[in-house]
């Protein structure tokens, strides 16, 4: 991007458009949070209306998916002077009751927008908060009532992957809506950004046009333990721009790509240009990565007990601790309550036999990891390392690595400080992809990495 063109951005992000300080309705007691619906924040609409970059709205055909009590269309007819071109969809049919009560102007249509045909119209812009969640059973996932719809979900969208959150469908539901050179603008979860079940969505988005990203991290939602970014894509430019936008009053562009394809998108430091420029291997080279059997499988097992026995405990991720000097292995709690005998265990997993490296899931973002040498069975969320060949590369005469020396690489203060610099708080977990992609140094380097980036900070 040019300089002057940059410039010209950052003013808009931060001009004083004359917006309205409150809605004149909220979502009240209507449960939305069945639906995945939260209310915007008054700041963050006004924000990202800023963002589209728009002067004149007075001709900019308008949409707002899912919208509630539709902010954002009342903030853009305030800004045009009338409700011509600002389409609102809503699937609850007490809102839109309400709606054509209070704007009769307002084109706002009833029915599921991911189900609604449009025709051949088409928008300069899509703005909104489309709702968060994953369909599926009552039990465990907040938006049950759409579950009789997943299937056809499934069938009408391409982006779909695994446990797939709806708010990716509604991403690409709307890219097809906009005219070529039109601007999408959603507030949605950071996860997509990183993680497998979105690698489809992002390849999607790097070929529909150029992707700005402004990261606001978590609060923006009242109750809501949710880490949100400003997602704008701009259809048919191509490209990334990535900002940090945790401090509203002081948006930083982090990087920018003219070129992307896809992959995930990640914040850049010193730090972690540095890393990454002095590792010639990346954890995934040396080892395969596995994760532990899941619940349903345990409790179908017919060889597990919660009868002790002569048993020994089937360990889980509260197992896996996070000591002063690294993680290690606490071997006797029955944290799980199953137990097993021993030569059952590689009836459980084969590989469990084998020297490895556990590495924790849900450690808050945390790199923990310890040596698996007693040969245990798990469960549930921890990460195996099985080493490829006795980590040897091709055209090493010595194995690249030993295994103690990857365990104090994985828990030491810089690599920790790496996985924080690269992906924030985007998700608390730490994925399989992550891990892959993880690069290796050796431990004198990392020493003096560490002192190189200590020296700079004090």
């Amino acid at each position: 991007m040019r300089r002057n063109e940059q410039k010209k951005r950052e003013d808009r992000t931060t001009e004083a458009v004359s917006l309205p300080l409150s809605m004149p309705v909220s979502l009240g007691k209507l449960n939305q949070k069945e639906l995945g619906a939260f209310d915007t924040p008054i700041h963050i609409v006004r924000l990202m209306i800023n963002l589209c970059g728009i002067t004149d709205w007075s001709h900019v055909k308008v949409l707002e998916p899912a919208c509630g009590y539709a902010p954002f269309s009342y903030v853009v007819s305030r800004l045009k002077g009338s409700w011509e071109n600002i389409t609102g969809v809503e699937i609850n049919p007490r809102i839109v009751r309400e709606l054509k009560r209070l704007y009769p102007e307002y084109d706002v249509r009833l029915g599921d927008y991911l189900l609604m045909d449009f025709g051949d119209e088409r928008f300069d812009v899509i703005i909104g908060n489309p709702p968060y969640g994953i369909i599926g059973d009552k039990s465990h996932y907040a938006i049950y009532v759409l579950r009789d719809r997943k299937t056809l979900y499934k069938k009408l969208y391409k982006t779909w992957r695994g446990k797939y959150n709806i708010y990716g469908l509604f991403i690409e539901k709307s890219i097809n809506l906009l005219r070529n050179g039109g601007i999408l603008c959603f507030i949605v979860p950071a996860t997509w950004m990183i993680l497998t079940e979105f690698s489809i969505l992002r390849k999607f988005l790097a070929k529909s046009g150029k992707l700005r990203v402004y990261y606001l991290g978590k609060g923006i939602f009242k109750g809501l333990n949710v880490v949100t970014v400003i997602l704008i894509v701009e259809k048919g430019l191509k490209g990334l721009e990535l900002y940090d936008a945790t401090d509203l009053n002081n948006i930083t562009l982090n990087h920018v790509k003219q070129e992307y394809q896809g992959e995930m998108i990640t914040f850049r430091t010193p730090l972690t240009d540095y890393i990454e420029s002095q590792a010639r291997i990346k954890l995934g080279d040396l080892f395969d990565i596995r994760i532990s059997p899941r619940s349903p499988e345990i409790r179908k097992c017919p060889f597990l007990s919660k009868e002790k026995n002569g048993r020994v405990p089937l360990l889980t991720g509260r197992n896996l601790k996070a000591g002063r000097n690294g993680g290690y292995i606490d071997y006797d709690t029955c944290y799980s309550g199953y137990y097993i005998r021993p030569e059952d265990i590689p009836r459980l997993r084969e590989w469990f036999i084998k020297d490895r490296i556990v590495v924790g899931h849900t450690k808050g973002g945390k790199l923990v990891a310890a040596l698996e040498n007693r040969h245990y069975a798990w469960t549930g969320d921890v990460y195996h390392l099985l080493p490829r060949h006795s980590l040897y590369l091709y055209g090493y005469a010595q194995p690249v690595f030993t295994l103690q020396e990857v365990v104090k690489i994985l828990n030491s203060p810089v690599m920790n400080q790496y996985m924080r610099d690269k992906y924030r708080e985007i998700t608390p977990h730490t994925t399989k992809s992550q891990l892959e992609i993880l690069p290796l140094i050796p431990l004198d380097k990392l020493k003096q990495i560490e002192e190189i980036f200590r020296a700079k900070t004090q």
